[in-house]
């Protein structure tokens, strides 16, 4: 399934889907740029603030899922609003042996067929290293429902990812690499031209363009490629544990409209740069039951627009935060308390409407605190209760700000407003999670 598919399992999740290849994570009704996803310890950033733009994340990458719900935007920064996803992978190994595994699946409906294998392994001489690589193959046909197929639904996808590392107790370096493409058709009966469209599509019973089963993907559809580069490397001294992490995205994204021509040029195209780095202090307990990490972390990202309809203007985003969280521990009782500091500086460069010559670069500039204090509370083994009181910032992107046309891929016209300012969120989230024996668990949350 997909990474939004496979969390909804979880208490308090739920995905947006997008025909039957696009699904995103909703986390108490917010999603997109109120979500955080981070992929290997890097924020997954795309161009995430359509609500037919899923996470180009690689589900089998992943063997640890970690949901962190409510206001978590001091650990990891601004936009954590909703909550924040952890995708990660399993530790590298450090044995010399190979091994393996490989996934074959199949599904009916839309005759997808997946295929998904791996091998790791490490060195004799260095018995402290350890690699991986990974790959991810899908095909899918046209959807369909009882009753007739779903125009245009077909999707191919393409992953592939490699990792090295090596760990010892004092000191450890990784290096990952993934790549994620797909190429997605978007239903041709959701793809309206105007109000009377969109008017006769829901008074039919029945999509008005028939459909028969088909690998072939046609117009509309998504061209989506994702490149992440991480480094990572960690020492230990007597003073603590330090961790330097570096990051680098790579996102094209291609939307291609109904245009009958000969154009082959997609209608828009997205091409989102982005660096990131982050630096950890992990200190040693200045009481036996406090520990805490401090830490500052910064974004610089640069978009280019392009296609034959502008949707979007050029910009460049730069943000930087430091923060500190401190975490004390005894018995049944466990604290934590944290504050962070952001600040983002947004350039954007567009062309006024009829003024193909002239070019406008207003900055904008956004800053903010946000904190948090959660407890947990284990009367019992089997029993936990957790509480998160937490405020939380975003500022807002500049899809809200500037889009000024047609999005292909939602079939609707959108226009930013440059007057908006920052978002701010107060939340509380508290759940009671009690085990009963080996087989039941129930748990009740409200926020």
């Amino acid at each position: 399934a997909s990474l939004g598919e496979m969390l909804k399992v979880l208490p308090g999740l739920n995905s947006l889907q997008t025909g039957s290849s696009i699904s995103k994570p909703v986390i108490h009704g917010l999603h997109s740029n109120r979500v955080l996803i981070l992929n290997n310890g890097i924020r997954q950033e795309g161009q995430q603030w359509g609500s037919e733009h899923a996470p180009e994340i690689d589900p089998f990458v992943a063997k640890r899922l970690t949901v962190v719900k409510g206001a978590a935007s001091v650990r990891y920064g601004a936009d954590a609003i909703g909550g924040v996803i952890l995708v990660e992978p399993d530790p590298l190994p450090q044995e010399s042996a190979i091994g393996g595994e490989v996934n074959l699946l199949g599904f009916s409906n839309n005759r997808q067929g997946t295929v998904s294998g791996l091998v790791q392994g490490g060195l004799k001489k260095w018995k402290n290293f350890g690699w991986r690589l990974q790959g991810t193959y899908k095909v899918a046909g046209t959807a369909r429902t009882p009753d007739y197929y779903l125009t245009n639904t077909q999707f191919r996808e393409r992953n592939f990812s490699a990792s090295a590392g090596y760990r010892t107790d004092k000191f450890g370096a990784t290096i990952f690499f993934s790549r994620f493409s797909t190429d997605l058709g978007i239903f041709s009966g959701a793809h309206i031209g105007n109000q009377t469209d969109l008017q006769n599509a829901i008074r039919a019973e029945r999509p008005l363009v028939r459909s028969v089963f088909s690998y072939q993907i046609n117009r509309p559809n998504q061209e989506v490629a994702h490149n992440l580069l991480k480094t990572q490397v960690y020492y230990n001294t007597p003073l603590g544990k330090f961790t330097a992490i570096y990051g680098y995205q790579h996102n094209l994204r291609e939307e291609y409209d109904l245009f009958r021509g000969s154009n082959t040029r997609p209608s828009t195209s997205f091409r989102l740069h982005t660096n990131t780095a982050e630096v950890l202090w992990e200190h040693k307990p200045v009481h036996k039951n406090v520990t805490g990490t401090i830490g500052i972390s910064s974004i610089y990202q640069g978009n280019d627009v392009g296609g034959r309809r502008i949707f979007l203007p050029n910009f460049n985003n730069f943000g930087i935060g430091i923060f500190a969280i401190e975490r004390w521990a005894k018995n049944q009782w466990e604290v934590e308390a944290g504050l962070r500091y952001d600040y983002r500086h947004l350039t954007i460069y567009r062309r006024p409407r009829g003024n193909s010559a002239v070019v406008l670069s207003p900055d904008f500039v956004f800053d903010n605190l946000s904190g948090s204090v959660g407890a947990v509370y284990k009367p019992h083994r089997n029993v936990e209760w957790r509480l998160n009181l937490g405020s939380a910032w975003r500022p807002p992107t500049a899809a809200e700000l500037y889009s000024d046309g047609i999005h292909h891929g939602a079939a609707a016209y959108e226009k930013g407003d440059s007057t908006i300012t920052s978002e701010q969120s107060y939340q509380a989230v508290t759940s009671l999670n009690w085990r009963i024996g080996d087989k039941w668990e129930l748990e009740v949350g409200g926020y």
